[in-house]
């Protein structure tokens, strides 16, 4: 804006307009797309618990001839998520119109006051200021990733022992956070004890704050009144504002078993041993435990081999489940459980049950 107001000033008499039109534009989409993203992920989850829930009483739903019923459930569920993820596409090409017709406004603007100044406009001048008005949509589409906060220092002066958390007590004190600034909060003042090798399960309904929790012990999300989310958002010094747990120290010594488990592209071992600390024999002993190890070791090369695989951590003493067996069939569910209840017995474990199933015996 700045290039096309210094080669025609007269630019500037339509600015003001622009930038009115621009703030509505925002405000109107922000507001509708955050409530349609909202619905759309509200309405995701009835899927997988209603596929959960027919996985495991299949045996049930053919004995009473109830296929028909179930597969027209699934279809209804599946259409309403269809049509609220529709909407939500819907507002991202309105913003998209709406974005490339103000674009072109300013082309136009910056092209017609470069006819009107053509007596005192030299053509280079004139291709400059064309050639940056060309530009200002996309510019204004990356703005907003180009200033996300980040995260906490990875790493602090403070020097942890090595075998912390000693014995895998978790505490919340009067904890409240939210996923941004200016958002309401999504838990608010709650105080739990786990008591170390406990087994507790997280329940409630969709949107109860289950997720929000398992994200803010690993502090993908900051707590509302903490040092570091204070200081992000009164631009104070990032790396004084906290001194205590590093990122890397509490990540490192923290497990957990997702619903869709993060693959890495690269090799059997790179997936389990990403920091390249642990021998041969232990891994295979854990491919065993997790009924893997005949398959990989029939693979041409092995660890080494480039290949899908699941990631692991044995030697923590906090293991988080955030639904783990919410997406497999009935087999699968039973050979996860039984390795979890035998090789965890002595973790602390946090569990977010989708279905009654997914309680591992609690």
């Amino acid at each position: 804006m700045i290039v096309i107001a210094l080669n025609t000033p007269i630019f500037l008499v339509v600015v003001p307009f622009l930038v009115i039109i621009y703030g509505f534009v925002q405000a109107y989409y922000v507001r509708s797309s955050r409530a349609l993203k909202r619905i759309d992920s509200v309405s995701e989850s009835p899927i997988y618990q209603h596929f959960s829930e027919t996985l495991t009483g299949v045996t049930a739903i053919r004995a009473l001839d109830a296929g028909k019923r179930f597969i027209a459930e699934n279809a209804a569920k599946a259409d309403v998520s269809a049509n609220a993820y529709f909407a939500w596409i819907v507002t991202n090409r309105w913003l998209q119109i709406r974005q490339e017709c103000l674009g072109s406004a300013i082309i136009l603007a910056a092209a017609f006051f470069a006819v009107l100044s053509r007596d005192s406009l030299n053509p280079a001048s004139a291709g400059l200021a064309l050639f940056y008005a060309m530009g200002v949509t996309q510019d204004i589409r990356i703005e907003e990733y180009a200033n996300k906060n980040p995260e906490a220092p990875v790493k602090t002066g403070v020097v942890l022992p090595k075998n912390w958390p000693q014995a895998g007590q978790i505490e919340f004190r009067n904890y409240s956070t939210r996923y941004r600034e200016g958002l309401d909060l999504v838990i608010k003042n709650i105080g739990i004890t786990v008591q170390p090798m406990e087994k507790v399960g997280i329940v409630g309904r969709t949107g109860a704050g289950k997720s929000s929790l398992i994200l803010a012990l690993f502090r993908i999300i900051e707590a509302g009144n903490s040092h570091w989310a204070k200081a992000i958002h009164d631009g104070t010094d990032m790396m004084l504002a906290w001194s205590r747990r590093t990122l890397l120290d509490l990540r490192q010594h923290l497990a957990i078993i997702p619903r869709e488990p993060i693959l890495f592209v690269g090799t059997v071992r790179d997936n389990l041993d990403r920091f390249e600390e642990i021998q041969d024999a232990d891994l295979w002993e854990a491919l065993e435990r997790a009924h893997l190890k005949e398959h990989i070791a029939s693979l041409e090369g092995g660890l080494s081999k480039y290949h899908r695989t699941v990631t692991t951590s044995r030697w923590t003493k906090i293991l988080v489940l955030d639904e783990a067996t919410a997406a497999v069939d009935v087999e699968t569910d039973e050979l996860i459980q039984k390795p979890i209840q035998s090789e965890f017995k002595d973790r602390t474990i946090l569990t977010i049950a989708a279905s009654y199933q997914d309680g591992y015996g609690l």
